[in-house]
C-alpha cells in the first residue's frame, strides 16, 4: 500500500478519535459546574437540611462534597454510573445525615 493511500486514512481516524474523546467527557470547569448544579438542586439535601440556606459548598476529597447552612452540613458523595454512549459523565448523589455543630 502506498504511503499516499494510508495517510489520509490515518488522519481521519484521528480525527474521528479526537471527535468521540471530546464529547466522552466535559471540560474539568463544566464537569464541577454540573455537580454543583445537581448538589444545589437535590431535595434530598434541600431535606437533609431542613430547606435552609446554603452557605458553603467545599470539596472534602474525589468525588466528595459537604453541603453547609449555618452551623449544619452534609456530606454528599457522587456515585458514577455507566453509560451506554459516548457523552458527559452520569452520576447519582448519596446524601448523608445532617450535623450539626453544638
Amino acid at each position: 500500500m502506498s504511503m499516499m493511500r494510508v495517510f489520509p486514512r490515518t488522519v481521519a481516524f484521528a480525527l474521528c478519535a479526537m471527535a468521540a474523546s471530546a464529547q466522552a467527557a466535559l471540560p474539568p470547569y463544566w464537569q464541577r459546574a454540573k455537580e454543583l448544579t445537581a448538589i444545589l438542586e437535590s431535595s434530598d439535601v434541600a431535606r437533609e437540611l431542613d430547606e435552609a440556606p446554603i452557605t458553603r459548598i467545599e470539596t472534602t476529597g474525589e468525588d466528595r462534597y459537604r453541603v453547609s447552612s449555618g452551623n449544619c452540613a452534609v456530606d454528599v458523595q457522587l456515585i458514577g454510573t455507566a453509560r451506554s454512549n459516548p457523552g458527559p459523565r452520569l452520576f447519582d448523589l448519596r446524601v448523608g445525615k445532617r450535623k450539626c455543630a453544638k
